[in-house]
Protein backbone atom coordinates (compact mmCIF):
# COMPACT_ATOMS: atom_id res chain seq x y z
CA UNK A 1 0.00 0.00 0.00
CA UNK A 2 2.81 2.41 0.87
CA UNK A 3 4.47 1.62 -2.45
CA UNK A 4 1.24 2.36 -4.36
CA UNK A 5 0.90 5.63 -2.45
CA UNK A 6 4.48 6.72 -3.18
CA UNK A 7 4.08 5.74 -6.80
CA UNK A 8 0.89 7.83 -7.12
CA UNK A 9 2.69 10.87 -5.71
CA UNK A 10 5.33 10.78 -8.45
CA UNK A 11 4.75 13.64 -10.84
CA UNK A 12 5.96 11.76 -13.88
CA UNK A 13 7.17 8.26 -14.43
CA UNK A 14 7.84 6.00 -17.36
CA UNK A 15 5.62 3.37 -15.76
CA UNK A 16 2.45 5.47 -15.45
CA UNK A 17 1.25 5.31 -19.03
CA UNK A 18 2.53 3.08 -21.81
CA UNK A 19 1.14 5.37 -24.50
CA UNK A 20 2.25 8.71 -23.07
CA UNK A 21 5.76 8.22 -21.71
CA UNK A 22 6.43 10.09 -18.48
CA UNK A 23 2.78 10.94 -17.93
CA UNK A 24 1.57 11.77 -14.41
CA UNK A 25 0.00 9.01 -12.36
CA UNK A 26 -3.81 8.93 -12.74
CA UNK A 27 -4.20 9.84 -9.05
CA UNK A 28 -1.37 12.37 -8.86
CA UNK A 29 -3.65 15.42 -8.72
CA UNK A 30 -5.64 13.94 -5.85
CA UNK A 31 -2.76 12.52 -3.80
CA UNK A 32 0.27 14.68 -4.50
CA UNK A 33 -0.23 16.79 -1.38
CA UNK A 34 -1.84 14.15 0.82
CA UNK A 35 -0.24 12.24 3.67
CA UNK A 36 -0.30 8.46 3.77
CA UNK A 37 -3.02 8.63 6.44
CA UNK A 38 -5.13 10.89 4.21
CA UNK A 39 -4.64 8.48 1.32
CA UNK A 40 -5.86 5.60 3.49
CA UNK A 41 -8.90 7.63 4.54
CA UNK A 42 -9.71 8.33 0.87
CA UNK A 43 -9.31 4.64 0.13
CA UNK A 44 -11.75 3.79 2.91
CA UNK A 45 -14.34 6.52 2.45
CA UNK A 46 -14.12 7.60 -1.18
CA UNK A 47 -12.42 4.79 -3.07
CA UNK A 48 -14.43 5.59 -6.20
CA UNK A 49 -12.39 8.80 -6.71
CA UNK A 50 -9.17 6.81 -7.07
CA UNK A 51 -8.57 6.01 -10.74
CA UNK A 52 -5.66 3.58 -10.78
CA UNK A 53 -6.29 -0.18 -10.73
CA UNK A 54 -3.55 -0.63 -8.11
CA UNK A 55 -6.04 0.38 -5.42
CA UNK A 56 -8.40 -2.50 -6.27
CA UNK A 57 -8.34 -5.51 -3.96
CA UNK A 58 -6.03 -8.10 -5.50
CA UNK A 59 -8.42 -11.03 -5.13
CA UNK A 60 -10.64 -9.43 -7.80
CA UNK A 61 -7.98 -10.31 -10.38
CA UNK A 62 -7.74 -14.02 -9.57
CA UNK A 63 -10.84 -15.11 -7.65
CA UNK A 64 -14.53 -15.04 -8.37
CA UNK A 65 -17.23 -14.22 -5.88
CA UNK A 66 -19.33 -17.28 -5.27
CA UNK A 67 -21.87 -16.95 -2.44
CA UNK A 68 -19.48 -14.94 -0.26
CA UNK A 69 -16.59 -17.30 -0.92
CA UNK A 70 -13.71 -16.56 -3.24
CA UNK A 71 -12.55 -19.62 -5.15
CA UNK A 72 -9.14 -18.96 -6.69
CA UNK A 73 -9.13 -19.31 -10.48
CA UNK A 74 -5.37 -19.69 -10.99
CA UNK A 75 -3.08 -22.63 -10.36
CA UNK A 76 -0.21 -20.78 -8.72
CA UNK A 77 0.08 -17.56 -6.74
CA UNK A 78 3.48 -15.93 -6.40
CA UNK A 79 3.84 -13.76 -3.33
CA UNK A 80 5.73 -10.52 -3.79
CA UNK A 81 7.25 -10.91 -0.34
CA UNK A 82 8.84 -14.19 -1.49
CA UNK A 83 8.88 -13.53 -5.23
CA UNK A 84 12.38 -14.69 -6.07
CA UNK A 85 11.91 -18.07 -4.39
CA UNK A 86 8.33 -18.51 -5.64
CA UNK A 87 9.46 -17.69 -9.19
CA UNK A 88 12.21 -20.33 -9.01
CA UNK A 89 9.70 -22.94 -7.77
CA UNK A 90 7.39 -22.05 -10.66
CA UNK A 91 10.22 -22.35 -13.18
CA UNK A 92 11.17 -25.75 -11.77
CA UNK A 93 7.54 -26.89 -11.97
CA UNK A 94 7.48 -26.12 -15.70
CA UNK A 95 11.08 -27.18 -16.36
CA UNK A 96 12.11 -23.66 -17.32
CA UNK A 97 15.82 -23.00 -16.94
CA UNK A 98 18.22 -20.10 -17.29
CA UNK A 99 15.75 -17.34 -16.50
CA UNK A 100 16.55 -14.72 -13.93
CA UNK A 101 13.86 -12.50 -12.53
CA UNK A 102 15.03 -8.91 -12.87
CA UNK A 103 14.87 -6.68 -9.79
CA UNK A 104 13.48 -3.31 -10.82
CA UNK A 105 12.03 -0.35 -8.95
CA UNK A 106 13.05 -1.69 -5.52
CA UNK A 107 11.84 -0.17 -2.29
CA UNK A 108 12.84 -0.71 1.31
CA UNK A 109 10.19 -2.95 2.92
CA UNK A 110 11.22 -2.04 6.46
CA UNK A 111 10.96 1.65 5.63
CA UNK A 112 7.45 1.02 4.27
CA UNK A 113 6.39 -0.67 7.50
CA UNK A 114 7.24 2.45 9.51
CA UNK A 115 4.63 4.45 7.56
CA UNK A 116 1.77 2.52 9.15
CA UNK A 117 0.10 3.79 12.30
CA UNK A 118 -2.49 1.83 14.24
CA UNK A 119 -5.14 3.90 12.43
CA UNK A 120 -3.82 3.18 8.93
CA UNK A 121 -3.30 -0.51 9.73
CA UNK A 122 -6.95 -0.71 10.79
CA UNK A 123 -8.11 0.99 7.58
CA UNK A 124 -6.03 -1.29 5.37
CA UNK A 125 -7.15 -4.38 7.29
CA UNK A 126 -10.76 -3.31 6.74
CA UNK A 127 -10.48 -2.29 3.08
CA UNK A 128 -8.42 -5.34 2.08
CA UNK A 129 -9.88 -7.88 4.53
CA UNK A 130 -10.56 -10.48 1.84
CA UNK A 131 -7.05 -10.14 0.39
CA UNK A 132 -5.48 -10.43 3.83
CA UNK A 133 -7.47 -13.58 4.57
CA UNK A 134 -7.05 -15.27 1.17
CA UNK A 135 -3.34 -14.53 0.82
CA UNK A 136 -2.53 -14.87 4.54
CA UNK A 137 -0.95 -11.42 4.77
CA UNK A 138 0.24 -10.06 8.11
CA UNK A 139 1.31 -6.62 9.26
Amino acid sequence: MVSAYNYAKMGKSYWHDNLNRFAPHPDYELLSKKTFTECCEILKNRRNVLKDKAWHPQHLWIAKTDNSTYPIMVDVILNYENLENDFQVLCEKFAITNINLPRLNLSNREECRTCYTEETKKIIEEVYATDIELFKYKF
